[in-house]
């Protein structure tokens, strides 16, 4: 991911966490746009991955 990517989506961000029911502690970041509005995008990913393939969808998300 571009460095420039990073430091757009690392400056504005809430980290959360839920508990999934069978008690697995699943983590993931906010990003809230710095606009109110109804668009809500939900990137999943799975177990053994980290995510980082995520940032050109998040940013773009964040920038729309």
């Amino acid at each position: 991911m571009p460095k420039e990517t990073v430091k757009i989506l690392k400056a504005r961000y809430e980290e959360r966490e839920i508990v999934s029911f069978d008690h697995l502690r699943l983590h993931g970041y906010l990003y809230v746009q710095s606009e109110p509005n109804r668009k809500w995008a939900v990137l999943v990913h799975e177990y053994d991955d980290s995510g980082l393939w995520f940032g050109r969808e998040a940013l773009a998300f964040y920038q729309a």
